[in-house]
């Protein structure tokens, strides 16, 4: 994942914001908590800068 975080922030985008995990379709509850809390970790950074850039243009 090293070379996608380098990507990431040369494209102004924070690496926080992407999450790579295994998951089984059979592992339902593993699932729904990494949706939570990646949805928690994305309010708290608050919108995209590349969404705040597309509207100024």
């Amino acid at each position: 994942m090293g070379i996608i975080k380098l990507i990431l922030e040369a494209i102004g985008l924070s690496p926080d914001r992407v999450l790579f995990d295994n998951c089984s379709s059979a592992e339902g509850s593993k699932i729904a908590g990494i949706v939570r809390e990646m949805t928690a970790k994305l309010k708290e950074l608050g919108p995209s800068p590349l969404k705040i850039q597309s509207e100024k243009e």
